[in-house]
């Protein structure tokens, strides 16, 4: 069963052409073109309700004639509750193709809706907007529009003279995040051997990186000069930089990386004073991603503008699932015991590339879709907290303050001025509550209140909840406390904060109150992520990842040995600063590489006496492993990087080489090895 990636919820976006010049009270933004007067207005579907419209942060149009964008991520304006833009369009010289997007504050897209008119424009024109759940999104990419170059003085023509180059590239975003760029120049040439290797005279651009500020647009341009090498290519070649039949070429990039990780490269050619044209190789184009359900198993599949059979793909899982063999490398990914209906957030990352160097990364996440029941306890696998839900739940009423026998409230600070809940109330309640092996209980915010709401029942709560409240003659409603009084009770000393749980009473945005001495139901909640800051349950927490760039090495080559060390627990790690160095720093302990020639001569003559050897094994490097960031969220890249090593002139054959982790104290963890060969 394939996943859907469109709700059955629609908002409509009309867009009404009224011939003359009447006057609408309905109208949001109006513009007389041509005898038309374009109106823009929402409206909902019958028996359906617009679940995130009260989100929208902001939503754009293009328009678009035969191959040609009249208009493209124009913003619409809100006026008066209402969405509307001017549009200069004709009426007459139809037909137009309208794509219409309404984004969050965060870049979330959450309605889209497509509309092709006929060639003349009818009286009432509709668009639909889908609601989009956003397990099958994915944030819209940053894109090259165009490149315009120039040259600086165009009279210099002399070989030992630096050439300038203006470059303006016109990047679009509509995600209203900062897209950080990059541009870079390789050159490589035919070396005396016939092989292709990199040459350092390469040319560079001023400046080379930084972020593009999309805010309030969706249309940045991008300058930068590059400065071409004292001794270019012959012309012939400088070019072409995609023939693959080049001696001596530079290649040219543009990377644009937006804040959710996702990044486009973009190969380009560089302009001469013979030929001003510049070809642009665009990436590959995601248009969307499809996941399909085969019980314990998953298929993540990217559904392309264009595919091709010579497109390469490169998967990670970020979180939530194992990846089968071989499909790492393959469309559709396959993914082992993932089930929607009962895990957590599911996330990967792929890359996918041409043969050109052009190529397009993006994330992707699946969300478990509800509530697991465990024991006594209620799991939200999305959230990732845990809910009380045993027996004591359907009577646990509890005051927030207890008063005394002179009708004063208990917990009061004079010389804070505020009410700290004490005895029997909910707050010492949950600190206190001990159930299924968990201690660490609290009472929920009104907020997390909200997310175990669902009004298709009454009460009001999500099904998978089986302890509930009962009703009473003297309280017909079901309320829950929130973890939020003391703000009331800091200014009137008499109101407690709490959420209604039935169906008459329920509204997102209505705020109820009672004394804090009145009794209201109480269901506690826990935090699945606990922080971990000792040393020794960080080690095991980390799963430790080596490999090598790749199996087969020439004499004189250099190794790239790449690590990873992933956080594998459902809990934060708080890395510890280590204070026996100047400056301290956050480090996981230690990394010892060694060689080892295999066979039966295990020695390596050209490795200096002075190398420390163990055995059969020679020090091969190490390094402390400091991390920058001492906050690990679960399931996540601790740190990953790579360290070379270089070869001189090593005899032909079989190698091993080890990895030693090592604790900050220096005892062993583990060893890991990798087999290579030098030929």
């Amino acid at each position: 069963m394939k996943t859907k990636s469109v709700k059955i919820v629609s908002i409509f976006i009309m867009l009404l052409w009224l011939i003359g010049c009447g006057e609408d009270s309905s109208t949001t933004s109006n513009s007389q073109i041509n005898g038309t007067k374009v109106t823009i207005a929402f409206k909902s579907k019958e028996g359906e309700t617009l679940q995130k419209v009260s989100e929208i942060h902001h939503i754009s149009i293009s328009v678009k004639k035969d191959n040609t964008f009249l208009y493209e991520g124009k913003r619409l304006t809100k006026t008066d509750g209402k969405w509307g833009i001017k549009l200069n369009l004709n009426t007459k010289d139809g037909p137009y193709l309208l794509k219409t997007r309404a984004y969050n504050a965060g870049g979330e897209l959450l309605y889209k809706g497509v509309l092709q008119t006929t060639e003349t424009l009818p009286t009432n024109l509709m668009v639909t907007l889908d609601a989009v759940i956003s397990d099958s999104s994915f944030a819209l990419l940053p894109s090259l529009k165009k490149i315009e170059t120039s040259f600086l003085d165009s009279t210099i023509k002399s070989e030992d003279t630096k050439k300038q180059i203006r470059m303006k590239f016109t990047i679009v975003n509509l995600q209203s995040d900062n897209v950080n760029y990059s541009l870079s120049a390789k050159r490589e040439a035919t070396n005396v051997k016939g092989q292709l290797e990199e040459v350092s005279d390469a040319g560079s651009f001023t400046p080379s990186l930084g972020a593009l500020n999309f805010t309030d647009k969706n249309e940045v341009i991008l300058e930068s000069i590059y400065t071409q090498p004292l001794n270019p290519p012959t012309e012939s070649t400088t070019t072409d930089i995609f023939s693959g039949a080049d001696k001596d070429f530079i290649t040219t990039r543009l990377i644009l990386t937006n804040s959710k990780g996702d990044e486009i490269t973009i190969p380009f050619t560089l302009p001469s004073y013979e030929e001003q044209d510049i070809s642009i190789h665009f990436p590959p184009e995601i248009q969307k991603v499809d996941v399909l359900d085969e019980g314990t198993d998953h298929k993540v599949e990217l559904i392309l503008t264009e595919a091709s059979s010579t497109f390469t793909y490169e998967w990670e899982v970020l979180t939530g699932s194992t990846i089968v063999g071989s499909t790492a490398t393959q469309n559709p990914l396959k993914l082992e015991d993932y089930d929607i209906t009962k895990n957590g957030s599911l996330c990967v990352r792929v890359k996918v590339s041409d043969t050109q160097g052009a190529s397009t990364k993006v994330g992707y996440c699946l969300h478990g879709k509800g509530f697991v029941k465990e024991g006594n306890i209620v799991r939200d696998v999305v959230r990732e907290v845990q809910w009380q839900d045993d027996e004591a739940v359907k009577t646990n009423s509890r005051a927030w303050l207890e008063i005394d026998e002179n009708n004063i409230y208990q917990g009061f600070d004079p010389l804070t001025g505020k009410y700290t809940p004490t005895g029997d109330t909910a707050l010492p309640y949950c600190e206190a509550l001990e159930l299924d092996g968990y201690l660490d209980w609290r009472v929920p915010t009104k907020k997390e209140l909200k997310t175990i709401v669902d009004k298709r029942f009454d009460p009001t709560i999500a099904e998978t909840f089986t302890n509930i409240g009962v009703s009473t003659a003297k309280n017909p409603n079901i309320y829950y406390t929130t973890a939020n009084p003391t703000v009331f009770l800091d200014e009137h000393g008499m109101y407690k904060d709490m959420l209604p749980f039935s169906q008459n009473l329920i509204d997102d945005n209505w705020d109820s109150y009672y004394a804090p001495k009145d009794k209201i139901y109480v269901r506690c909640i826990r935090d699945k992520n606990i922080t971990i800051s000792n040393l020794e349950d960080i080690y095991g927490a980390l799963k430790l990842t080596t490999s090598l760039d790749k199996q087969i090495y020439n004499q004189t080559d250099t190794i790239e040995r790449l690590y990873t060390f992933t956080n594998e627990s459902n809990h934060i790690l708080n890395i510890p600063e280590n204070t026996t160095f100047t400056p301290p720093f956050y480090t996981i302990g230690t990394l010892q590489f060694l060689i080892e020639r295999l066979g039966s001569d295990s020695n390596i003559p050209s490795i200096p006496s002075n190398v420390g050897r163990s055995g059969n094994k020679y020090g091969a490097d190490g390094f402390r492993i400091s991390v920058s960031n001492n906050v690990i969220n679960p399931l996540s890249i601790v740190k990953s990087s790579s360290f070379n090593y270089s070869f001189n002139n090593y005899p032909k054959g079989n190698y091993r080489m080890y990895v030693e982790y090592k604790k900050v104290d220096g005892s062993l963890i583990e060893t890991q090895s990798l087999d290579f060969t030098i030929e």
